[in-house]
């Protein structure tokens, strides 16, 4: 499980907390047991009683923490940004989500050649 705070509001009470997690399922072809599950993305209200908003990876597809990008000041305003790697393809994508609106589809995925390795850490930093 991986968690992310938007950095404003860092050390306050967030009222939501985002989460990766691993959907188990049948073997996907090669892919193993552990990791043939669709990898979800949550995000949790925690003042309005713990709704859970969910985005679905393709199956195949797994990801690793996402990171919180601030477009305002507003909770949830902004963006949920995970790099996700396609198992069969090979190769992997940077996913752009609406933090409010998590079952969306992608913003923008921009796709890269290689294999970047689950786990690739990484913050936001305005300029």
């Amino acid at each position: 499980m991986s968690e992310t705070v938007p950095p404003h509001l860092a050390g306050n009470n967030a009222p939501v907390a985002d989460e990766v997690t691993l959907e188990p399922s049948e073997v996907v072809g090669e892919i193993p047991a552990e990791l043939s599950g669709q990898f979800l993305i949550y995000a949790y209200d925690l003042t309005g009683g713990g709704e859970r908003a969910v985005h679905r990876l393709p199956p195949g597809h797994t990801c690793g923490e996402a990171v919180f990008v601030p477009r305002g000041t507003g909770e949830n305003e902004g963006y949920l940004m995970t790099f996700a790697h396609d198992r069969r393809a090979g190769t992997s994508y940077l996913a752009i989500l609406n933090a409010a609106d998590l079952a969306a589809p992608a913003l923008a995925e921009i796709h890269v050649p290689v294999r970047i390795p689950t786990g690739f850490h990484g913050n936001w930093t305005p300029a």
